[in-house]
């Protein structure tokens, strides 16, 4: 197998431009049940393009098995009924699950990297929310809250029995606030009558 064989959609035009601009190129194959990156450099200096290429298999396959981790881990909170997020410092969205999108009428992806007020015109709910992330990130503990009230998207109100926990991010330093949230609307109800 050639480059040239590879780099079909590669004319002698295009390397002409690569060389005068002296820029790079670089393209993944498959061949057979490897994977290689095809990479050409045009030397404006020398009039000439050099190409090389690199089997990147391995590198492949861990993308691979990692967006397949990354899937099931998805699937696993996404498929659990307890609203569960992680906030940043700022009381900012970094994970949701689909429960926590459900509530306020969104999706898991516009949730991230907003907080509660953007999703929920109560203030003094979303005051509660804030000073009970911030307590968890400011003093280092978990915060067990045994019931706390949350209007959905549709305006309806649910009693949740919420526990936050800091964490540390492996890409971090910063404090971020896991928390799990249990609707107990329905208990809540039944006790009352």
């Amino acid at each position: 197998i050639t480059i040239q064989s590879l780099l079909t959609d590669f004319t002698l035009l295009d390397l002409r431009e690569l060389i005068d601009k002296g820029a790079t190129i670089s393209r993944e194959y498959q061949i057979g049940a490897d994977y290689y990156k095809f990479t050409i450099l045009g030397l404006t200096a020398l009039g000439f393009g050099q190409a090389y290429g690199s089997d990147i298999t391995d590198l492949k396959d861990t993308q691979e098995n990692l967006k397949n981790s990354e899937q099931f881990l998805r699937t696993v909170i996404d498929t659990d009924p307890n609203l569960i997020f992680v906030k940043d410092g700022q009381c900012r969205f970094t994970l949701v699950n689909e429960a926590v999108a459900k509530m306020y009428g969104s999706t898991t992806g516009e949730l991230i990297g907003k907080s509660d007020e953007s999703f929920n015109s109560h203030s003094d709910e979303v005051k509660w929310f804030h000073n009970d992330d911030m307590r968890v990130i400011e003093q280092h503990r978990d915060v067990f809250i045994p019931q706390e009230r949350i209007t959905d998207a549709q305006g309806k109100e649910h009693w949740l029995q919420t526990y936050k926990r800091p964490i540390k991010l492996p890409h971090s330093e910063e404090t971020h606030v896991l928390g799990v949230a249990t609707d107990i609307t329905e208990n809540k109800l039944l006790q009352s009558q």
